[in-house]
C-alpha cells in the first residue's frame, strides 16, 4: 500500500480501512524496506492531528499496535497486572 494513499485518506477527512491501518503499523514498526519514510509518518501524524480519528479507527489502530509486538504471559503472577509502555 502506498504511503501517499494512506496519508491522503486522512488528509481528506476519510476513514481508514483496516488494511490501511495495518500498513501504517507495519511501516511504523519497521521503516526500512517498507516503502515508507519518516516524512510520511510525520505527514500522517499531522493529518491525524488536524482531522482526528474515528472511535473505530482508534480501536483498530490500538489492536494493530498491540499485535505488532511481543506479548508477555503474566497469568502465573498473582494479583492485578497493569501495563505502562511506550511504542517509541
Amino acid at each position: 500500500m502506498r504511503p501517499g494513499d494512506v496519508i491522503q485518506t486522512k488528509r481528506d477527512r476519510g476513514e481508514w480501512s483496516p488494511e490501511q491501518i495495518d500498513a501504517l503499523v507495519r511501516a511504523a514498526a519497521k521503516l526500512e524496506g517498507s516503502g515508507w519514510e519518516r516524512y510520511h509518518l510525520a505527514a500522517l501524524l499531522m493529518a491525524i492531528y488536524l482531522n482526528g480519528m474515528t472511535p473505530e479507527e482508534t480501536a483498530y489502530l490500538t489492536r494493530a499496535m498491540a499485535d505488532s509486538g511481543k506479548r508477555l504471559d503474566l497469568s502465573d503472577i498473582a494479583g492485578p497486572k497493569v501495563d505502562k509502555h511506550s511504542t517509541g
